[in-house]
């Protein structure tokens, strides 16, 4: 078990730092690897163990670049550690169909939430149909990165662990003894 929760946490801090490098690091608009990394870290870690990577990205990331209305960030880390919950999905079968699906659900639910919480709680917007609409309008832009970056990056992490046929880990406890029948 002990080293099984070693392997867990080696696998956080893996995902943490790139999720935090990769968002610090010089990149264009909503491209960086957060999403992904709810993604992959839902496929690969155990239960709360994969909300705990993309979290950490974004608290470390968010502690350098500073922050926003606290609505909207809770929107944001919301819509970013919603993927985890399709890893035990993908667990069936991570297939490149099925990890473009999800890629790809990541980001539209990213674009739509965060997108409504900057009309709702950013104070540009008024409050009307009208300016929902312009929101969304201007978000498209930053729509596409938002889809290359959980495409390719989910490509990334999936891909490699096809090629090394890395499998989920688990926190199951070691398999018991069977005890021997006794004579009666």
């Amino acid at each position: 078990m002990k080293r099984d929760t070693l392997r867990i946490a080696a696998w956080v801090v893996a995902l943490t730092a790139i999720g935090a490098i990769f968002r610090l690091a010089p990149h264009a608009p909503n491209f960086t690897p957060i999403a992904a990394v709810a993604l992959f870290a839902g496929y690969m870690l155990p239960g709360r163990w994969a909300i705990v990577a993309p979290l950490a990205a974004m608290l470390i990331g968010d502690a350098v670049l500073g922050g926003y209305e606290w609505q909207t960030m809770l929107l944001v880390y919301t819509a970013l550690l919603a993927p985890v919950a399709l890893g035990p999905w993908l667990r069936k079968s991570a297939n490149p169909l099925r990890v473009g699906g999800a890629s790809i659900g990541a980001a539209l639910l990213f674009f739509v939430v965060t997108n409504f919480g900057t009309w709702a709680f950013s104070g540009i917007y008024q409050q009307t149909s009208a300016d929902l609409v312009a929101a969304y309008a201007m978000g498209l832009p930053f729509l596409k990165n938002t889809l290359a970056s959980g495409i390719l990056w989910s490509a990334v992490f999936f891909g490699a662990a096809a090629l090394v046929d890395l499998r989920p880990l688990t926190t199951s406890p070691a398999p018991r003894a069977v005890p021997l029948p006794t004579k009666a």
